[in-house]
């Protein structure tokens, strides 16, 4: 038994690494914003419009200390869904410095309402459990702790858990693998949907290549088709990763705890344990 066990865990690190050639150098956005920026009679005019139907926090700094602390630069701007607003700096003499803008999903005061959801996949279908919360895989971080992976092939359906609002999809990887490489730098297909009603957000990963089957800015309903999952990004077998997040200040997302329809409790659900609606 020991021997066996040896084999396939150097089996799969021999997939990890040989599939390092194939690790894509350009790293895709789920959405699009782009500030414009423009310094005229000694100020500063940056114009930023949240082209989501979902609140977006934005961050612009530079490489000077001394600017990004007299002006608040790195102070964080709230904008409401499909909001545009235009910040204007007093800057005397600017010359040289280089500009850094981010951008994270959601209000981190918006109160969550946590709501029963769907599983994952379309009515009739059953699916077996890969990783559950804390797996030691990947459900380690405070992002991924409470995600659920449901062992779907590749080309199977999957399905919006709720009603919602598209506001992110990466689709044009092509590749996974198992190695640090992987590990370390999000490579894979994902969908994000807002869900307004309870302030929660769902991401569905490890789609196939141009596996989504909606865009930014859809409204899709519970149970409604989204995708076609696939093994793309940090994985060695095909798989749905399912994750329900909320905004957290000073980070992006955190993982939440997931109560399924029929008061099913994800905090239940086990390696092996099989799933259907």
């Amino acid at each position: 038994m020991k021997i066996k066990i040896l084999i396939i865990f150097c089996f799969i690190g021999i997939f990890g690494y040989g599939q390092d050639h194939l690790f894509p150098k350009q790293e895709l956005s789920q959405y699009d914003i782009n500030p414009t920026l423009e310094y005229k009679n000694d100020s500063l005019f940056i114009v930023i419009n949240n082209s989501l139907k979902s609140p977006l926090r934005f961050q612009i700094y530079t490489d000077n200390e001394i600017i990004n602390k007299e002006h608040h630069l790195k102070d964080t701007l709230l904008l409401a869904p499909l909001e545009s607003k235009t910040l204007t700096y007093y800057i005397p003499k600017l010359k040289n410095i280089n500009y850094t803008f981010e951008t994270f999903i959601g209000n981190p005061l918006q109160v969550i309402v946590p709501n029963e959801i769907k599983f994952p996949f379309p009515k009739g279908k059953d699916y077996n459990i890969i990783q559950g919360y804390n797996g030691v895989y990947s459900h380690n971080n405070d992002y991924n702790r409470y995600a659920i992976d449901f062992d779907l092939k590749v080309n199977d359906t999957i399905s919006s858990v709720d009603d919602g609002v598209v506001i992110g999809v990466i689709e044009n990887y092509k590749h996974g693998g198992s190695s640090k490489l992987w590990r370390d730098n999000d490579r894979s297909n994902f969908i994000t949907i807002y869900h307004p009603h309870s302030g929660i957000y769902t991401q569905y990963g490890h789609l196939i290549y141009q596996g989504s089957l909606v865009k930014v800015g859809d409204e899709v309903k519970k149970g409604q088709p989204i995708a076609l999952s696939g093994m793309t990004g940090f994985t060695n077998i095909s798989h749905l990763h399912f994750n329900v997040l909320v905004p957290k200040k000073g980070q992006s997302f955190v993982s939440i705890p997931i109560t399924f329809e029929n008061e099913i409790k994800g905090e239940d659900l086990k390696i092996g344990d099989t799933t259907k609606h």
